[in-house]
C-alpha cells in the first residue's frame, strides 16, 4: 500500500469505528427513552426527588443511560472533527 492509500484506509477505519460507537450509544439511549417513556433528565429528577426509598435497578439504569447520552455526544463531536479535518485535507 502506498502512503496515500494507507492514509485513506486509516481515515475510513476511523470513520467506521466512530460510526459504530455512535450507533451503539444511540441504540442504548433509545432503549432507555422507550423503557421510561420520558427523557433522562425527567426520570433522574423524579428518582432523586423521592427520599428514603432506593430503587437500585432505576439507579443502575440512570447510570447506563447517562453514560450512553454522554458517549453519544462525545462520539458525535469526534465524528464532526474527523469530517472537518477530512474536508480540509
Amino acid at each position: 500500500m502506498t502512503q496515500i492509500e494507507m492514509s485513506n484506509f486509516s481515515k475510513d477505519a476511523a470513520f467506521l469505528f466512530i460510526l459504530a460507537r455512535i450507533d451503539q450509544y444511540k441504540g442504548e439511549k433509545e432503549f432507555f427513552d422507550n423503557k421510561y417513556k420520558r427523557n433522562f433528565y425527567e426520570v433522574e429528577q423524579e428518582a432523586h426527588a423521592v427520599k428514603g426509598k432506593e430503587d437500585f435497578q432505576l439507579e443502575e439504569d440512570l447510570e447506563d443511560w447517562e453514560f450512553a447520552i454522554k458517549s453519544l455526544e462525545y462520539w458525535t463531536k469526534e465524528y464532526q472533527k474527523l469530517r472537518n479535518n477530512a474536508a480540509v485535507a
